[in-house]
């Protein structure tokens, strides 16, 4: 189903207990109902294109919630507490400067201020313990997968590595590289 009728998904979605495939984040409709907002805290599936390649989060709920298949698979959904990147409030530290494509850019509650900005660029939210640094063999590989996203973008997908020395997440990375402009 391809409706164009954001409400009609959401009463889909309430009456099969399904999910919903979107790059919205219906923050718009979140206002007008309860069940509503926990339907868009739990089965909301956001996704985004890279290049020509759709992409799904392998964590849909955030750190703390479900894998990508498990999510899938959930007869009943459970609440998992500010893991989703809707909570009523911006959770993000870091916003690219535009969308560098007709998506939303996801999962922007995980990422960190860009260097420069103050602070230890390692630390996570809130003091949290300094991250660990990727091995030089994961660097490597996360490179090679980069490059066969982004081909002949070496440029950015080197800066990119060297300014996230921590972040493993190939998603991430490639939002990352999306978001810069040179």
């Amino acid at each position: 189903i391809v409706p164009y009728d954001d409400r009609m998904m959401l009463k889909l979605a309430e009456q099969t207990n399904g999910v919903i495939v979107t790059n919205d984040q219906f923050r718009d409709l979140a206002k007008e109902s309860k069940r509503w907002i926990k339907i868009i805290k739990e089965s909301l599936l956001q996704y985004t294109f890279v290049g020509n390649i759709f992409m799904v989060p392998d964590d849909p709920l955030g750190r703390s919630g479900p894998t990508l298949a498990d999510f899938l698979k959930k007869k009943t959904r459970t609440k998992y507490s500010d893991c989703h990147s809707f909570n009523g409030q911006p959770s993000v530290l870091f916003t690219p400067p535009r969308p560098t494509s007709q998506t939303e850019v996801l999962h922007l509650r995980d990422r960190r201020p860009p260097a420069g900005s103050g602070g230890d660029n390692r630390r996570g939210r809130q003091g949290s313990p300094v991250e660990k640094l990727r091995s030089t063999e994961e660097t490597e590989w996360l490179r090679s997968k980069l490059l066969e996203i982004f081909e002949g973008q070496n440029r950015k997908v080197d800066f990119v590595l060297i300014r996230e020395p921590c972040c493993q997440d190939l998603n991430k990375l490639s939002e990352i590289i999306l978001s810069f402009s040179f």
